[in-house]
């Protein structure tokens, strides 16, 4: 989360859903603050700010489903808080495992962060604005605060060893992927089919 007091603004980062690339945006363009040093992600409002303007940025579930599997792939974090790290080998596994334990991994702490934005999203007040991921740099432009002297953010932070996401899909897994995430896919207007390839 970032506060931007001079415009009364709020940003609710959600995880896997190019949080690195608007702290960066913010930090480069705004003077904002960070109400937590614990917690890289916070859903949970400071009190004197229900009047400020609340934002947040969308991920399509499919890709962001691979997003979080390709960060524990990489850096998972063991039980002693340390990052480890995981291969194919490893006790993450493959897509297709992470993907029909889903439901079960996305409800055990810490690991909630894995299971739907709506989930994540839902200890907050309101939620003003949701720009999608895939189309930030025009849709960043809709914030009530943005100006032409403004350049829109770049994407910063990628998982460089993984495939195209729609790469890891097949009915199977995106069935599941789909059934998880399913209010996602409602309330941010996500398309059933999008993980074919064209």
């Amino acid at each position: 989360m970032r506060i931007d007091h001079t415009n009364k603004a709020v940003f609710v980062s959600t995880p896997y859903c190019g949080t690195h690339t608007i702290y960066d945006w913010l930090n480069r363009h705004f003077v904002v603050e960070r109400p937590s040093y614990k917690q890289f992600h916070l859903a949970v409002l400071p009190k004197g700010h229900d009047d400020y303007f609340i934002w947040t940025v969308t991920r399509n579930p499919y890709s962001r489903a691979i997003s979080g599997w390709g960060h524990k792939l990489v850096t998972d974090k063991t039980g002693d808080g340390n990052s480890a790290p995981r291969d194919q080998a490893g006790s993450i596994g493959t897509f297709r495992t992470y993907a029909t334990h889903m439901e079960w991994v996305s409800k055990k702490p810490p690991h909630q962060m894995h299971g739907p934005q709506t989930l994540f999203l839902s200890t907050m007040p309101h939620i003003d604005m949701a720009l999608r991921l895939e189309s930030l740099s025009e849709e960043i432009k809709r914030l009530p605060f943005w100006s032409d002297n403004l350049k829109p953010p770049s994407h910063i932070y990628k998982m460089p060893t993984l495939k195209p996401w729609q790469q890891y899909y097949d009915e199977a897994t995106a069935d599941c992927i789909h059934d998880q995430f399913r209010p996602d896919f409602e309330a941010y207007g996500y398309d059933r089919d999008s993980w074919r390839l064209p």
